[in-house]
């Protein structure tokens, strides 16, 4: 006789399924089963929440490198080759900065998050912004702002220059 494998999370997901086909969906932002919401409207709930948490790491960050002495002279450009968080310059020189914000360490460190398919496609929308914007050759360099808040406590910002 083969031995009864226990799943716990089996039954966690039945019983979530069952909840949700009573009405009841899980909260992201409050612990618990809410009646009357749908599954939808908590994962757009989750996904607004995500989006203002990382606009703010922005913010964190702008305000950083500016009292650092860089000039900010873009934020959220976008184009088809991606989108850069922080457009800055140093002097003669135009900083690249990707943002990463973290409320945890579960998925690694802020910084560990840029990998190198992400600087690629950095790189390139930096060579778009500086076509768009008609700026001939200049000195550039891409950093890594990282910005890290846990649950409660104080936010931390640490400013990797030349990361890639």
């Amino acid at each position: 006789m083969a031995p009864v494998v226990h799943r716990p999370g089996r039954w966690l997901w039945w019983r979530a399924r069952s909840l949700c086909e009573r009405g009841f969906t899980r909260s992201v932002m409050v612990a618990g089963w809410v009646k009357g919401a749908t599954m939808k409207d908590s994962l757009q709930q989750r996904a607004r929440w995500r989006r203002e948490f990382g606009r703010w790491g922005e913010d964190l960050a702008a305000r950083y490198l500016q009292a650092a002495g860089l000039v900010l002279l873009s934020r959220n450009w976008s184009c088809r080759e991606g989108e850069l968080d922080l457009v800055l310059s140093e002097g003669e020189r135009v900083v690249f900065c990707e943002v990463k914000t973290r409320s945890g360490d579960e998925y690694g460190t802020p910084s560990e998050s840029v990998t190198p398919e992400k600087a690629d496609r950095v790189r390139k929308a930096a060579e778009q912004w500086l076509r768009v914007f008609g700026v001939g050759w200049c000195r550039t360099r891409y950093d890594v702002v990282a910005v890290f808040a846990p649950v409660g406590g104080q936010p931390s910002v640490r400013h990797i220059a030349g990361a890639f």
